[in-house]
């Protein structure tokens, strides 16, 4: 890296210490500028945005980010998948936490996300089918029923598989609250960016 990305650097680290993330965006994109092949600075720049909550531009700038190290690049599959899972892009996530345990095994965080995405991925396919079924169904009764001279239609009764129907949609929101109660905790203790310590940068002058 050249000096002025490195003098940066060092202070995009610093801000991002401080919690100071829009800062340290700003400064990891002027380190960019100096060294704009730099794995590290993408990463560190995705870290960021993902910190700073906005998880498109860190995903974008984790795609960029392409390093050598086997160790740095399970770390930036690990964070995309972070990124991707808030976004609520589960399927990515699940990609990607599944390609940063093909490097990293034994990583603990990324088993647990994984497990995690996983029965996200799968409760939002099942939301998005019986929302599909709603929207089916609406229009079916939407529909013009019976030929022409007939009065009312007579009202049917529900029948037992619509009653179970209803249990069943019930059942799945009591799920998926006590699941979205589980999973608050869960993020604040696994769904942390894998980071890089501050470097120590010794001066030359």
């Amino acid at each position: 890296d050249s000096p002025m990305a490195l003098w940066h650097g060092f202070w995009a680290k610093r801000e991002f210490d401080k919690q100071h993330y829009e800062k340290a965006v700003h400064q990891f994109e002027r380190a960019l500028k100096s060294s704009p092949r730099s794995s590290d600075g993408y990463y560190d720049l995705g870290t960021s945005w993902m910190q700073h909550g906005d998880y498109d531009n860190a995903l974008a700038s984790f795609e960029k980010s392409t390093p050598k190290d086997s160790l740095l690049k399970s770390k930036v599959l690990y964070n995309q998948g972070n990124a991707a899972f808030l976004k609520q892009d589960y399927e990515k996530a699940v990609e990607s936490y599944k390609q940063s345990l093909a490097i990293s095994p034994q990583d603990k965080d990324a088993k647990w996300n994984l497990e995690l995405a996983i029965t996200r991925l799968k409760l939002q396919k099942k939301k998005q089918d019986q929302d599909k079924k709603s929207k089916n169904k609406k229009k079916e009764d939407k529909s013009p029923q019976g030929g022409q001279g007939k009065g009312k239609t007579e009202a049917k009764p529900a029948s037992d598989k619509e009653g179970s129907s209803a249990q069943d949609k019930e059942a799945i929101q009591k799920f998926l609250q006590g699941f979205n109660d589980k999973e608050q905790s869960v993020r604040q203790r696994y769904l942390r960016p894998k980071v890089k310590q501050t470097p120590k940068v010794e001066k030359d002058w």
